[in-house]
Protein backbone atom coordinates (compact mmCIF):
# COMPACT_ATOMS: atom_id res chain seq x y z
CA UNK A 1 0.00 0.00 0.00
CA UNK A 2 2.87 2.33 0.58
CA UNK A 3 3.93 1.94 -3.03
CA UNK A 4 0.47 2.97 -4.25
CA UNK A 5 0.42 5.87 -1.81
CA UNK A 6 3.77 7.01 -3.07
CA UNK A 7 2.53 6.90 -6.70
CA UNK A 8 -0.55 8.90 -5.74
CA UNK A 9 1.57 11.55 -4.02
CA UNK A 10 3.81 11.94 -7.10
CA UNK A 11 0.92 12.70 -9.48
CA UNK A 12 0.60 16.39 -8.50
CA UNK A 13 4.35 16.83 -8.77
CA UNK A 14 4.44 15.25 -12.21
CA UNK A 15 1.47 17.34 -13.37
CA UNK A 16 3.22 20.43 -12.06
CA UNK A 17 6.38 19.52 -14.02
CA UNK A 18 4.30 18.97 -17.13
CA UNK A 19 2.56 22.33 -16.71
CA UNK A 20 5.89 24.09 -16.27
CA UNK A 21 7.30 22.35 -19.33
CA UNK A 22 4.21 23.27 -21.35
CA UNK A 23 4.39 26.90 -20.19
CA UNK A 24 8.08 27.10 -21.09
CA UNK A 25 7.45 25.55 -24.53
CA UNK A 26 4.56 27.95 -25.09
CA UNK A 27 6.78 30.91 -24.14
CA UNK A 28 9.58 29.78 -26.49
CA UNK A 29 7.09 29.37 -29.34
CA UNK A 30 5.76 32.90 -28.80
CA UNK A 31 9.30 34.31 -28.77
CA UNK A 32 10.09 32.56 -32.05
CA UNK A 33 6.88 33.86 -33.62
CA UNK A 34 7.70 37.40 -32.49
CA UNK A 35 11.10 37.23 -34.15
CA UNK A 36 9.41 36.74 -37.53
CA UNK A 37 11.99 34.23 -38.68
CA UNK A 38 10.38 33.51 -42.07
CA UNK A 39 10.49 37.22 -42.90
CA UNK A 40 14.13 37.47 -41.79
CA UNK A 41 15.09 34.35 -43.73
CA UNK A 42 13.39 35.81 -46.82
CA UNK A 43 15.40 39.02 -46.43
CA UNK A 44 18.55 36.97 -46.03
CA UNK A 45 17.81 35.04 -49.23
CA UNK A 46 17.31 38.30 -51.12
CA UNK A 47 20.59 39.64 -49.76
CA UNK A 48 22.46 36.51 -50.79
CA UNK A 49 20.97 36.67 -54.29
CA UNK A 50 22.05 40.32 -54.54
CA UNK A 51 25.58 39.44 -53.40
CA UNK A 52 25.78 36.63 -55.96
CA UNK A 53 24.69 39.01 -58.73
CA UNK A 54 27.26 41.58 -57.55
CA UNK A 55 29.99 38.91 -57.60
CA UNK A 56 29.04 38.00 -61.19
CA UNK A 57 29.09 41.67 -62.18
CA UNK A 58 32.47 42.07 -60.51
CA UNK A 59 33.90 39.11 -62.42
CA UNK A 60 32.55 40.47 -65.71
CA UNK A 61 34.01 43.90 -64.97
CA UNK A 62 37.35 42.29 -64.14
CA UNK A 63 37.39 40.44 -67.46
CA UNK A 64 36.50 43.66 -69.32
CA UNK A 65 39.28 45.60 -67.59
CA UNK A 66 41.80 42.88 -68.44
CA UNK A 67 40.74 43.04 -72.11
CA UNK A 68 40.98 46.84 -72.10
CA UNK A 69 44.45 46.71 -70.54
CA UNK A 70 45.60 44.26 -73.21
CA UNK A 71 44.16 46.51 -75.94
CA UNK A 72 45.83 49.62 -74.52
CA UNK A 73 49.13 47.79 -74.05
CA UNK A 74 49.00 46.64 -77.68
CA UNK A 75 48.23 50.19 -78.81
CA UNK A 76 51.17 51.53 -76.82
CA UNK A 77 53.47 48.96 -78.43
CA UNK A 78 52.22 49.85 -81.91
CA UNK A 79 52.54 53.60 -81.34
CA UNK A 80 55.97 53.13 -79.75
CA UNK A 81 57.11 51.09 -82.72
CA UNK A 82 55.80 53.68 -85.17
CA UNK A 83 57.49 56.49 -83.23
CA UNK A 84 60.78 54.55 -83.20
CA UNK A 85 60.54 53.91 -86.94
CA UNK A 86 59.69 57.56 -87.59
CA UNK A 87 62.60 58.70 -85.43
CA UNK A 88 64.90 56.35 -87.30
CA UNK A 89 63.69 57.66 -90.67
CA UNK A 90 64.14 61.28 -89.55
CA UNK A 91 67.61 60.49 -88.22
CA UNK A 92 68.62 58.79 -91.45
CA UNK A 93 67.17 61.63 -93.49
CA UNK A 94 69.09 64.15 -91.38
CA UNK A 95 72.36 62.21 -91.52
CA UNK A 96 72.24 61.32 -95.22
CA UNK A 97 73.18 64.83 -96.47
CA UNK A 98 76.11 64.86 -94.08
CA UNK A 99 77.41 61.65 -95.64
CA UNK A 100 77.28 63.34 -99.03
CA UNK A 101 79.15 66.31 -97.59
CA UNK A 102 81.79 64.02 -96.11
CA UNK A 103 82.25 62.35 -99.46
CA UNK A 104 82.63 65.74 -101.13
CA UNK A 105 85.11 66.89 -98.50
CA UNK A 106 87.27 63.85 -99.12
CA UNK A 107 87.74 64.84 -102.74
CA UNK A 108 90.52 67.40 -103.18
CA UNK A 109 89.40 70.77 -104.31
CA UNK A 110 90.32 71.80 -107.82
CA UNK A 111 92.74 74.70 -107.80
CA UNK A 112 93.45 76.93 -110.81
CA UNK A 113 96.99 77.31 -111.63
CA UNK A 114 98.41 80.85 -111.68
Amino acid sequence: MTHEAHDMDSIPLRVNDLERSHTLTDHRLRVLEEEKLPHRVGDLEKSVQYLVSMAETSEETNRTVIKMNAFVRGGVYVIGGLMAALTLVVAIYGVAPKFDAMIIDKNPQVTRGN
